[in-house]
């Protein structure tokens, strides 16, 4: 049984207003020292992400997307749209304690194109300005759930990163996906783990796919590409040897077939956001 993430709410904002920004603009820096779970339904824009152990330069900003933010992260953000109104849903919440993987990473993107957090989102707002007797509580246990899908989404695969968002989707959805995902993972995962990473047709043919069915399909299903999966694999792999007492970076990107440890540290930032030396140093801890 998966203990139930402890996690205080703060302020909470879900209300129509015009989008008063100008077009082309940037706005920024924000930073907050709550934790901060934005989203963004419509298209078009570009943010841009700074902290301690993470950098991302500008890009577009799906739709549908959920952008939560660790205390001192900061943002920058442009609107590529003429002023509108639309529904601005942000708020703010504290881990008290370790909530894996989340708690783990300075930056999270959640695709959720079906708007499932949202109607908790819009309860905690209605709650809060309620005042009722009993209100809290309720808007508490909408956070936990919030929290559980974002967990569960965590564990459906991705990086969680501009390209490959970790997805929010309904209970029952995806064995079909999961079916295929996991023939990829057990296929792949055996080369990556040997120090062979493999491409894209030693993959289908260790499925006995064409890579063209492979490769559309598995697109179709899961949202993402055979290649992004090999790589999260790649880091996968690399997070469990890294964590292993007396690993080097140098032993372990010559052992999984990395062409330098700068190559290993490049790939570990994109896809996890957390360098190299970061995730080290909470191990030896």
């Amino acid at each position: 049984m998966h203990e139930l993430p402890d996690a205080a709410l703060h302020s909470v904002v879900c209300e129509v207003r015009p989008y008063r920004n100008v077009p082309g603009t940037w706005y920024g820096p924000w930073t907050w020292q709550p934790w901060l779970m934005e989203y963004v339904a419509l298209a078009g824009g570009h943010l841009r992400v700074q902290g301690r152990d993470i950098e991302i330069g500008a890009f577009p900003r799906p739709v549908h997307t959920w952008y939560v933010y660790r205390p001192g992260v900061s943002y920058w953000h442009m609107s590529e749209r003429p002023p509108r109104q639309i529904e601005h849903v942000w708020f703010y919440f504290d881990l008290r304690k370790a909530c894996a993987p989340l708690s783990e990473r300075p930056f999270t993107l959640l695709s959720d194109p079906e708007e499932r957090l949202l109607p908790h989102v819009r309860a905690m707002w209605a709650l809060r300005q309620s005042g009722e007797p009993g209100a809290e509580p309720v808007a508490a246990a909408h956070l936990q759930v919030i929290l559980a899908e974002v967990a569960r989404a965590a564990r459906g695969g991705g990086a969680g990163l501009p390209g490959d968002p970790w997805r929010i989707s309904a209970p029952g959805r995806g064995w079909s996906e999961e079916s295929l995902l996991k023939r990829v993972d057990e296929a792949a995962g055996k080369l990556v783990a040997s120090g062979n990473p493999p491409a894209l047709d030693e993959v289908a043919a260790a499925l006995g796919m064409s890579v063209s069915a492979l490769a559309h399909g598995f697109r179709a299903k899961t949202g993402m590409t055979v290649m992004s999966r090999v790589r999260w694999l790649r880091v996968q792999e690399a997070r469990r040897q890294l964590a292993e007492p007396g690993a080097s970076l140098k032993q372990v990107a010559a052992r999984l077939g990395f062409c330098s440890p700068f190559h290993l540290s490049k790939l570990f930032k994109d896809v996890s956001g957390q360098r190299v030396r970061d995730f080290v140093k909470q191990q030896r801890v």
